[in-house]
């Protein structure tokens, strides 16, 4: 089912914009042994089966249409980092700080973006740009800083630079189809191409 609430972007007095309260889905429930299934996230630390990054990714896009018009689907970039896992059907509220006054003239953008959770807390935060890839965001500039792990749960089976041999890859249509009736921000240009 798709989320029939239409978007509407809200202007906040302090320069910044604010997508509406959305409820992620966890769609990856049932996958046994996943960071998304309840007992696995249980047994790693979290409140339960995490909703993937990718869905709350999904709420930027009108947001960042607003903001940058149709560059977004031609140059745009998302650079997040999440700090806060959520669980299936938590609300969620995306927001961006509104480019300055000249941004319509400028070829290379670059705004920032955050994902809170209802109570307040901070889910992801990072920028989202158009233009030529940002090559300075924070999330880069994070990956840079972090130290060699000592304590892996998650990635406990991998090792730094392990190779691992191709496996082809297909999206039927029917599976597209089926993701699309799940979107959280369900768009035009998703179904009918962008332009």
């Amino acid at each position: 089912m798709t989320n029939e609430a239409t978007f509407t972007a809200t202007r906040r007095g302090d320069g910044v914009i604010a997508g509406p309260m959305r409820e992620p889905r966890n769609l990856e429930q049932a996958l046994k042994g996943s960071i998304h299934d309840d007992q696995m996230a249980q047994k790693l630390g979290l409140r339960g089966g995490t909703v993937a990054g990718s869905l709350h990714m999904e709420q930027f896009p009108p947001l960042l249409t607003h903001l940058f018009g149709r560059r977004w689907w031609q140059t745009g970039g998302i650079s997040l980092y999440f700090r806060y896992a959520t669980t299936d059907r938590e609300k969620v509220q995306c927001f961006a700080r509104e480019p300055g006054a000249n941004s319509a003239t400028q070829e290379d953008l670059k705004t920032e973006i955050w994902i809170d959770h209802e109570s307040g807390q901070r889910v992801a935060e990072g920028t989202a740009s158009v233009g030529k890839p940002d090559m300075q965001s924070p999330l880069r500039e994070r990956l840079g800083r972090v130290p060699t792990p000592s304590d892996l749960r998650i990635l406990s089976d991998l090792e730094a630079g392990q190779q691992c041999d191709p496996r082809p890859a297909r999206a039927p249509l029917d599976r597209l189809k089926e993701r699309l009736s799940v979107i959280v921000e369900p768009l035009p240009d998703y179904e009918e191409g962008s332009k």
